[in-house]
């Protein structure tokens, strides 16, 4: 989880997180270097404390670098949820399976009143990006020159392998609440012509 410590909800998510038998560590990517606050005692935190913001992107790659399980969350820090739903889609994240992320359905009050379940998808919606399901082998790193935007379309695009959207489930938040300040803007539109190359 990369976080430059805008939603209230982050610490609520990571003790959550933490309580979790599944979850065995939650590596934290603090990409802001003047936030003094100390961060609680919460269990299973690895705390990466940058000297800068190293933006969401590279955050990624580290963070799944460093990991030392094979199964990954990748989460954008403003996402509310039970987490209930790592119990039930945690035999389901294999190294055969590509990438698994939310359908539109799951965001906020859309939730269809159904038991979780799996679809492949050949494509991505909007809220995809915020909760991402992996086997680490499964994982393509996003190139440099992407730092806000496109790096789930580029796991999405590159895992190689097919891709699942999950229904049956609900979370919240702001989406955006970091990168759609105006001072990514240069940043993001920058992004945007070097996906474009990659293509």
């Amino acid at each position: 989880m990369p976080t430059l410590w805008k939603p209230d909800s982050i610490l609520d998510t990571l003790n959550h997180l933490s309580q979790n038998s599944k979850v065995g560590e939650i590596i934290l990517i603090d990409n802001d270097p003047n936030n003094g606050i100390p961060l609680p005692e919460i269990p299973k935190i690895i705390h990466i404390k940058e000297s800068e913001n190293t933006f969401v992107n590279p955050a990624w790659n580290k963070g799944v670098e460093i990991a030392k399980y094979d199964k990954i969350l990748l989460l954008n820090d403003d996402v509310i949820s039970d987490w209930s739903i790592l119990d039930l889609i945690y035999d389901s994240i294999t190294e055969d399976v590509g990438i698994i992320g939310p359908a539109a359905s799951c965001w906020r009050d859309q939730e269809e009143n159904v038991s979780p379940y799996l679809q492949e998808t050949q494509h991505m919606v909007n809220c995809y990006g915020c909760v991402m399901f992996f086997h680490k082998k499964s994982y393509t790193k996003i190139p440099e020159g992407l730092k806000v935007h496109y790096g789930d379309n580029w796991i999405f695009e590159n895992s190689g392998k097919p891709n699942f959207m999950l229904y049956g489930w609900r979370f919240s938040g702001e989406s955006e609440q970091t990168s759609g300040l105006s001072m990514f803007n240069e940043i993001k539109h920058q992004d945007s012509i070097n996906y474009s190359k990659l293509k």
